[in-house]
């Protein structure tokens, strides 16, 4: 590149034909904000990096729950390379946003403003509140799973329809199956190296819902229980594949995966 210019234009040819590419060299900031790691319901890690050797008095962030409004921590240390810092006694639910900084020659330079959301809990399990008419919480993970990766307990309907976490956490009804089939969009994906629906209501907010077709052709069915009868022998599920979901029935005997609600 000539002096004082910052994108050139490459030709690339070969026996297959040839490309144009364009390059262009930005400036590297001295610091750069980095993605938030461990975040909870009250607890995140803020993360940055120094990008070069570069003379600085101060280092740290600032965040908040008001972008327009951020509090400042300093973090001790010097030196290139990444720097840390915990957060504690955050509020469930709520949108954080941050930037690192450092001073330099009595300027402050700063990093990108980033975002991360903390996580919800009642009696003692995650919830996202996915902005449904009813206001109903859905759980992020299913029963005997630690994490949305997981399937979990595979019950039959008996089972689970009597199954909860404490609080107000149940197995949802044929209705709020319905409320949340027609209030989301449902985008077939891989997740958590699972296939399944990624469900995201209108506030943005999502749930995944496992829907794997190899488990199907192996055992015939993947689903989850609703809490209501269809008739003296069976009962609604959340039918769900690749190839859309619908609330069907079935036998009450066959085992299937279960999300709770909390109200």
């Amino acid at each position: 590149m000539s002096v004082g210019d910052n994108k050139t234009t490459l030709h690339i040819t070969s026996n297959d034909g040839s490309k144009q590419m364009t390059i262009k060299a930005e400036k590297m900031s001295d610091v750069s904000t980095l993605d938030a790691t461990n975040v909870t319901h009250d607890n995140a890690i803020l993360k940055a990096c120094i990008n070069r050797d570069v003379v600085y008095s101060e280092r740290g962030f600032y965040y908040g729950s008001d972008i327009n409004n951020l509090s400042k921590v300093v973090v001790d240390g010097g030196g290139m390379g990444n720097y840390t810092y915990q957060l504690k006694n955050l509020e469930g639910g709520n949108k954080y946003y941050y930037k690192a900084y450092i001073v330099k020659n009595s300027e402050t330079v700063y990093g990108d403003v980033k975002e991360f959301r903390t996580k919800c809990l009642h009696a003692g399990h995650e919830y996202v509140d996915l902005g449904l008419p009813s206001g109903l919480k859905w759980a992020t993970c299913n029963v005997g799973a630690n994490s949305p990766e997981e399937y979990g307990n595979l019950l039959n309907f008996y089972d689970a329809s009597d199954a909860t976490w404490g609080g107000t956490w149940r197995t949802p009804t044929l209705d709020e199956f319905n409320e949340l089939i027609s209030n989301c969009s449902w985008v077939w994906t891989t997740q958590y190296d699972m296939p399944g629906y990624k469900v995201t209501g209108v506030n943005g907010n999502s749930i995944f819902l496992h829907a794997d077709d190899d488990y199907i052709y192996y055992c015939g069915y993947c689903g989850y229980w609703s809490s209501t009868t269809r008739d003296i022998s069976s009962a609604y599920y959340l039918k769900i594949d690749s190839n859309g979901q619908s609330m069907a029935g079935m036998e009450r005997y066959y085992d299937f995966s279960v999300r709770l609600v909390a109200e």
